[in-house]
């Protein structure tokens, strides 16, 4: 009967040690922000904390994309640890000389599979490796709590000439 106890025991404290990707619908809902994109031969490139470059899958079969200054939405289709994406529509500002909008986008159009290990997500396939980390959920700040500073009225043509306040 020990015996069993010590393999059991065993057994779990294995699995529990565990080194493989976690199923995947883990990371749906999460926010994740980028921390290195993967350049081959030269090794990673590290995205600053500071840059806005995430990705985060909805539970309704959605992805939303930002890319420093521009942001993306379309669908994904999960299937084990095989990534799908449906063409994005993105805006297309001008982000800057030093942004890495177009190689984050184009390695994200590239992903075939995805893996998350704990709090880390990687997305792969014929691009360059990305890595993510979970972004800590953001509290609210005061200020959006803070009372409209600025009324305005809004004449509405109508018979009886109402008015309707809106803050702004």
């Amino acid at each position: 009967m020990k015996t069993l106890v010590v393999i059991l025991l065993a057994a779990v404290g294995m699995t529990a040690c565990d080194e493989s990707p976690t199923s995947p619908s883990d990371p749906v809902g999460e926010v994740w922000r980028l921390a290195t994109i993967g350049t081959g031969g030269t090794g990673p490139i590290v995205v600053p904390e500071s840059e806005p470059y995430t990705i985060q899958f909805l539970e309704s079969g959605r992805v939303a994309v930002r890319a420093d200054c521009n942001t993306c939405g379309g669908s994904y289709v999960l299937t084990g640890t095989a990534l799908s994406l449906g063409a994005l529509a993105c805006t297309r500002a001008f982000c800057g000389t030093t942004s890495l909008d177009g190689m984050f986008m184009q390695a994200i159009g590239q992903a075939r599979s995805l893996e998350q290990f704990g709090d880390e997500l990687r997305l792969h396939g014929d691009g360059p490796l990305l890595r993510f980390f979970q972004q800590p959920a953001e509290r609210p700040s005061r200020a959006s709590f803070a009372a409209p500073t600025t009324t305005t009225r809004t004449r509405i043509a109508t018979d009886t000439n109402r008015y309707f306040s809106c803050s702004s």
